[in-house]
C-alpha cells in the first residue's frame, strides 16, 4: 500500500465488510492500538459510529465469554451515546492499550 489514505478500509465499511482494527507488534512498527484508531480518523475520515463500529466488531470476533462482550459492547454503546462507561471488572481502562502494528483483518459477517 502507497499510503495510509489509499487503504480500502472505509470502502470495507461501506460493503458490509466485518472489520476490525488490530496492531500486532507495537515496538516494531512504533504505533499502538489506539494509534491506529486515531489515523482511521483522522487520515481515512472514519467517523465515532464507524469507529464504535470496528471496536465492537473486535469485541464480538473476540474469544471472551458472552457475559463479557455484553459488558463491553454496553461500554462502547454507552461511549458512543455520550455517557460515562461503566468500568468493566478485569478490563484494563488505560487510554493507549498498547496491544498488538498496522493491521485490518476482514472477513465476510
Amino acid at each position: 500500500m502507497p499510503a495510509l489514505a489509499a487503504h480500502p478500509l472505509p470502502r470495507m465499511l461501506a460493503e458490509g465488510l466485518f472489520v476490525t482494527l488490530n496492531s500486532d507488534d507495537p515496538p516494531m512498527f512504533g504505533t499502538t492500538l489506539t494509534q491506529e484508531y486515531r489515523r482511521a480518523a483522522s487520515v481515512l475520515g472514519l467517523g465515532r459510529e464507524q469507529l464504535a463500529g470496528l471496536a465492537a466488531n473486535a469485541v464480538r470476533a473476540s474469544f471472551l465469554n458472552d457475559a463479557a462482550k455484553r459488558e463491553l459492547l454496553a461500554e462502547i454503546s454507552a461511549v458512543l451515546d455520550g455517557g460515562q462507561p461503566e468500568p468493566v471488572p478485569g478490563v484494563s481502562g488505560a487510554p493507549d492499550c498498547g496491544r498488538p502494528a498496522p493491521g485490518v483483518c476482514a472477513t465476510r459477517g
